[in-house]
């Protein structure tokens, strides 16, 4: 943002290693610039008491580096990342006298109802000596839950992979989709094959979020479920 006439730049060069002198020498640098080039050119006035070189420098601010800093790419960033997004789904939620948000609606009310009839009724993990799998494994997981009145697509189920970093936070490493196999009388089973790609010592659980096209995305319902 620096343009030579347009106002002052201080050095960024580093001529000591001690940090305090290096903080005195910007300072004393910072306050000669304020003194013999920064005062005079605002306080040096012409007949009609208008400091002339201030004024060209602000000028010159104008013109050579205002146009480089504009607001164009945060409007852009929040039509692109936001406004946009919102007034796309507002169209679709709005679509035929708004009868997706009144579907919508009726199938949250329908699923906050019944979320607490589901219930885990079997699970069968792949077994090895010590929980020791080998990179190239094939690694399958079944499930079988009790889900009452709601549908197997009215869920979204995922083994979620997680890892602690020295500090103690987890972060999300990767995740696995199950998919319906059978569902009779509000029993459901699902499966969830992968494929061990990553060593190492892994945290796991599963996730269960509330599933359906018209949903914005996973964390715009508040309902969730891990085993």
């Amino acid at each position: 943002g620096y343009v030579p006439g347009a106002g002052w730049a201080i050095k960024e060069q580093i001529t000591y290693q001690d940090n305090r002198l290096q903080d005195e020498l910007d300072a004393s640098t910072l306050y000669s610039t304020i003194e013999e080039e920064i005062m005079p050119a605002f306080y040096t006035r012409n007949s009609h008491q208008v400091p002339t070189a201030w004024v060209a420098m602000m000028k010159k601010c104008f013109t050579q580096i205002s146009p480089h800093f504009t607001m164009k790419r945060q409007l852009d960033d929040y039509y692109d990342k936001f406004y946009h997004k919102l007034e796309k789904r507002h169209t679709e939620l709005c679509r035929d006298s708004l009868n997706n948000i009144c579907t919508l609606l009726k199938w949250k009310e329908h699923v906050a109802a019944n979320w607490n009839d589901i219930t885990r009724m079997e699970l069968t993990c792949p077994t090895q000596v010590n929980n020791t799998f080998f990179v190239g494994d094939d690694l399958s997981m079944n499930l079988t839950l009790k889900i009452g009145s709601l549908q197997p697509e009215d869920l979204k189920i995922e083994l979620v992979f997680a890892n602690e970093d020295a500090n103690g936070h987890i972060h999300l490493a990767d995740k696995h989709p199950f998919k319906c196999t059978s569902c009779q009388n509000g029993i459901a089973q699902f499966r969830c094959e992968l494929n061990a790609i990553n060593v190492g010592l892994w945290n796991c659980a599963i996730r269960i979020l509330p599933s359906h096209p018209l949903l914005p995305h996973d964390l715009d319902f508040n309902l969730v479920k891990w085993m």
